[in-house]
This record gives structure tokens, C-alpha cells and sequence, in this order.
């Protein structure tokens, strides 16, 4: 009987100390996981807010260099960082190139991307950049440096929001974003630094138009894919346009940071 008794009394020690230590155990595990969930919890934070110190302020300047090693300026508007020249990239992101294309016939036909300068001259590029057609533009490989991308009509209309898009004169929305140079008119302001010139365009027939009056930049619709827009600034206009424009087309392209 003692003996059953030193068992049963034994028994309850041993099950009381691995219960004991099962808690004390889970205990343990709980206050880990929490002091990991609360740092990775920091680690976000501090991310997040290094992300939008990242952004900077309305001015700031910077440089972005493309994959071919083109330096373009950059200029942050009211947190939206542009480049303030036009693209000039021969290679999509991933080194591949980009078919120059200056036979007009070929370039109506094209189903796939293509650049060309205006006029087909290079010296033309010093203004104008390069003009792309569409399908160079959506291509998923890429067009625009790395952490860069082609500005969506959603982008275009928060710097258009930044803008006012109803005054005229210099203080209209198109003469703010021309640089002040003999090629526009008196009216040009670059208010926001955006440095638009006259880079001309490319019809889908193969044919150029426009190269000492007008400027036209890719914007990407969200809504479809069968065509894009085309954001136009015109000589001796302060006014914007935002017009369709099929990836047949050939403008010129401002990359945003994204």
C-alpha cells in the first residue's frame, strides 16, 4: 500500500513537471513569435517611411540612367518623380533590342516595337529623344530604366491636377509645362520643371509630322489595351490635349519613377 502510494505521488511530480514545463515551453514560443511580429512590424514602419522620404519634395532634382547609359534629369513634382528628357533607349530593360525601323511601309505593318528619330535624323534626338510606337511602350520587358515606368492617363492627371487646367496665357497648363525656349513661343513658363520641347510624331503610315510645333508623350490607358492616349502641347497654345492614339503611332515617352 505504501508503495502504491510513493507511485501515485511520483507520478503526479513527474506529470506536473513536464505540464510545468509544456506551458513555460509555449510561454516562450508565444512571447518569440509576438517580439518577431513586433519587429518585423518596425522593420515595416521604418520602410515605409523610408519609402516616402524617398519621395522628396516638389523640386528636387535627380538623374536616372537607362540601360543603354543615357543620363536623363529628373525633377519631382508634387511627389511624382518625371524625367525631364525624353527617352532615347535603343534596348528594352533586359538588354534586348529595339528594332529602328525607318522604311515608312514597314513601320505600318508592325505588330511588334520599333523606334525611329524624326525625320529619320539623329540629330533630331538631341530634342525629340527617340519616338517609340506603342508596342514598344507596353512591351513587358520594359522600356523605361529600372524602378521606372511609361506614365499611366491616372499619372497624367495628377500632374494635370497640379497644373489647373483652365487658366490660358502663360498661366496656362500647356505653358507650364514648356521649357522656355525660342522653339515654343513667349507664352512658355516651365512652371513645375517639366521641360517639354517640340519633338514632332510619327503617323501610323510611316510618315512625320510636326517637329518644330508640337510635342506628344505616351500615356497608358488601364482600361484597354488596343490603343493608348497622347498628351500634346502645341505651339502658340497653352492648352493640353489628350487624345487617342493607336500603338501604331510614334511619340515621344517621359518616363515616371514608380
Amino acid at each position: 500500500m505504501r508503495n502504491r502510494k510513493l507511485f501515485l505521488i511520483l507520478t503526479f511530480f513527474l506529470t506536473f513537471t513536464v505540464f510545468h514545463q509544456e506551458t513555460v515551453s509555449s510561454q516562450s514560443i508565444l512571447k518569440k513569435k509576438k517580439k518577431e511580429k513586433n519587429e518585423q512590424s518596425s522593420t515595416a514602419d521604418a520602410k515605409d517611411k523610408n519609402s516616402k522620404k524617398s519621395k522628396g519634395k516638389h523640386g528636387d532634382k535627380g538623374t536616372v540612367v537607362d540601360v543603354d547609359g543615357n543620363v536623363y534629369n529628373t525633377i519631382n513634382i508634387d511627389g511624382q518623380w518625371w524625367m525631364v528628357e525624353n527617352l532615347k533607349t535603343e534596348h528594352y530593360q533586359n538588354g534586348d533590342e529595339i528594332d529602328n525601323v525607318i522604311n515608312p511601309e514597314k513601320w505600318k505593318d508592325l505588330k511588334t516595337g520599333a523606334w525611329a528619330s524624326f525625320d529619320n535624323k539623329a540629330e533630331n534626338e538631341t530634342i525629340s529623344g527617340k519616338l517609340y510606337n506603342g508596342y514598344a511602350i507596353i512591351d513587358p520587358r520594359g522600356i523605361c530604366p529600372e524602378g521606372w515606368r511609361v506614365p499611366t492617363s491616372d499619372d497624367w492627371e495628377v500632374l494635370f491636377g497640379l497644373l489647373g487646367m483652365s487658366g490660358s496665357g502663360p498661366d496656362g497648363p500647356g505653358s507650364k509645362l514648356k521649357a522656355v525656349s525660342a522653339v515654343w513661343d513667349d507664352m512658355a513658363r516651365n512652371t513645375v520643371g517639366f521641360s517639354a520641347l517640340p519633338g514632332g510624331h510619327r503617323r501610323a503610315g510611316g510618315s512625320f509630322e510636326y517637329g518644330d510645333s508640337r510635342a506628344f508623350f505616351w500615356s497608358v490607358l488601364k482600361t484597354t489595351k488596343d490603343r493608348g492616349n497622347a498628351i500634346e502641347l502645341v505651339k502658340s497654345s497653352s492648352v493640353v490635349n489628350e487624345a487617342r492614339a493607336s500603338w501604331e503611332e510614334g511619340n515621344s515617352c517621359r518616363c515616371i519613377k514608380e
